[in-house]
């Protein structure tokens, strides 16, 4: 049980970073109808987006890592961090002490702070490997909405693996 509570937390503040994100490539939105999805794409941009999409992994969970170390080192614990931001962006009327509030605003501070670094970092490996954010985007959300692409994307990611 322990586990799944750690788990739920660490989605849940995995959510609050992405919530944070202000670039477009953390605020892909699945829009329109699956047909209007372009998947025509060549193999080697393929290949590209999953080299991309791997690394942008890595950050990802190293973001993670340091945001809760962050609330951890201003004392408080995860699942609190995500209450008191439940708390403030529903403005509900919960209690919430002047050590934990100040301490939760500082972690949200240094969170952004870690975030948008994450944001630069994500653009930068985007165009290492020569990808604009926009093809990146489109073909995320191909993979996120077309089976048929989904399959054809994790073939290449089971490929790369086996290399």
């Amino acid at each position: 049980m322990k586990t799944r509570i750690g788990f739920l937390a660490k989605v849940s503040l995995l959510l609050i970073i992405t919530f944070l994100s202000t670039n477009a490539f953390a605020q892909l939105q699945a829009t329109g109808e699956p047909e209007d999805v372009k998947t025509n794409y060549s193999e080697e941009e393929l290949e590209k987006f999953v080299e991309a999409r791997r690394e942008i992994f890595k950050v990802q969970e190293e973001t993670e890592r340091e945001a809760i170390n962050v609330i951890e080192e201003n004392n408080l614990e995860l699942r609190r961090f995500n209450e008191i931001y439940l708390i403030e962006k529903h403005d509900l009327d919960m209690e919430v002490s002047p050590e934990e509030w100040e301490a939760y605003k500082k972690s949200l501070k240094e969170v952004k702070d870690i975030n948008d670094s994450a944001q630069v970092e994500f653009a930068k490996i985007i165009l290492n490997h020569d990808l604009t954010a926009n093809k990146f985007k489109n073909i995320m959300l191909a993979y996120e909405r077309v089976t048929d692409f989904r399959v054809q994307i994790d073939e290449i990611i089971l490929q790369k693996r086996e290399e």
